[in-house]
């Protein structure tokens, strides 16, 4: 039971925390670390609004980590997974690396979050190559067929 809540998660907050650490020494800002964290692992923050969108606040959150929710909702929304998101993260790290002096951000911003849709697009929990398209799911209403 704790490997099948912790992988799924270990396997964002990984990679995430490596790339800032990584950006940390070459830009030695530790503020790359957490926007690292914020955009590679902590944008699974969205499925808890697909699961409370269709249960209530009182279902058991390990009730949702067995990814069944999807199934009875027939909808998949993870608004924070899509690969057009990608440009807006870059567009907010350079007015940031601009206007803030804040340097590395764009690619604090970008790096684990184009990680964390790799790992996710090609982990098997869609075969639809489609799946983590914001537009596409928009256009197919974000039906559960859309994303699978």
């Amino acid at each position: 039971m704790i490997k099948t809540l912790l992988y799924p998660e270990l396997v964002h907050f990984l990679p995430s925390l490596i790339i800032g650490l990584f950006l940390f020494c070459r830009y030695q800002n530790w503020l790359l670390i957490p926007a690292c964290l914020l955009t590679g692992f902590f944008i699974d923050i969205d499925h808890l609004f697909d699961f409370w969108f269709h249960y209530d606040f009182g279902q058991s959150l390990l009730k949702m980590f067995q990814s069944d929710y999807f199934m009875s909702s027939q909808k998949v929304y993870i608004l924070f997974h899509g690969w057009e998101l990608l440009f807006a993260l870059w567009w907010v790290g350079g007015f940031l690396n601009r206007r803030l002096k804040l340097q590395g951000f764009q690619w604090a911003l970008c790096l684990p979050y184009f990680g964390h849709l790799l790992i996710d697009q090609f982990s098997g929990y869609t075969l639809n190559p489609l799946a983590y398209f914001l537009f596409y799911r928009f256009l197919n209403g974000f039906s559960l067929g859309s994303y699978h």
